[in-house]
């Protein structure tokens, strides 16, 4: 299942969708990255346990996520 998101506002909770979906893979090696579930899928699983949550698909550029995350080390 796919990361849920909340913010303040739809703008935010993309946002930090992104961002979440983003600090999650971005070291993933491509051959590793997990298949995207299907949205019906999720759409009915938020309906069963969060039935006045909405689904929206999000999009983010691992790539340039890789090129931002810096080590705390």
């Amino acid at each position: 299942m796919g990361a849920l998101s909340e913010g303040h506002g739809l703008a935010e909770a993309f946002c930090n969708a992104e961002q979440t979906l983003e600090l999650a893979l971005y070291d993933v090696p491509n051959n590793e990255l997990p298949q995207p579930t299907p949205i019906n899928e999720v759409i009915d699983f938020c309906k069963e346990k969060y039935p006045n949550a909405r689904v929206y698909p999000v999009a983010m550029d691992l790539d340039a996520a890789a090129g931002e995350v810096k080590s705390v080390s």
